[in-house]
């Protein structure tokens, strides 16, 4: 995979024992993993996105902030984020900071920083998973 050129980070506050798990009460649509969209949560984070950038889901699993999924965004319409694929966490997170987050959504990571976190991320330690193709072209 190709590493993109710019990413922002969408932090989610997440009750510890279950970091990995989205959050249905507070936000029922995103991450999208199954519809392939992030379509409601940080409309100004999303508006900054272009296709090919990433986004980088960041949860609290109690100890540090870490990655539970990323994505490359495929398109954009609405404001609404489509992806094609995802890596979601499998046994050990990324680890994103071993602090709480305590800055707005949408921080932007470039550059060497992005790099070396991709090559992570690319390099299985979070698994791939496929969108089902027939939301996506609807």
């Amino acid at each position: 995979m190709t590493i993109p050129a710019a990413a922002r980070v969408a932090f989610h506050k997440r009750d510890p024992d279950k970091w990995w798990i989205r959050d249905l009460n507070n936000h029922p649509m995103d991450p999208g993993w199954e519809r392939g969209e992030y379509s409601v949560c940080h409309a100004e984070m999303r508006q900054r996105l272009n296709r090919n950038d990433a986004l980088l889901d960041v949860v609290w699993d109690g100890q540090r902030s870490v990655i539970r999924s990323a994505f490359i965004v495929a398109g954009k319409k609405r404001n609404k984020l489509r992806f094609h694929q995802y890596y979601f966490v499998k046994k050990r997170p990324i680890v994103y900071a071993k602090y709480p987050f305590r800055t707005n959504p949408g921080i932007q990571l470039k550059g060497k920083n992005l790099q070396r976190l991709w090559k992570r991320i690319d390099d299985n330690e979070l698994q791939s998973g496929d969108v089902d193709r027939g939301f996506q072209n609807s």
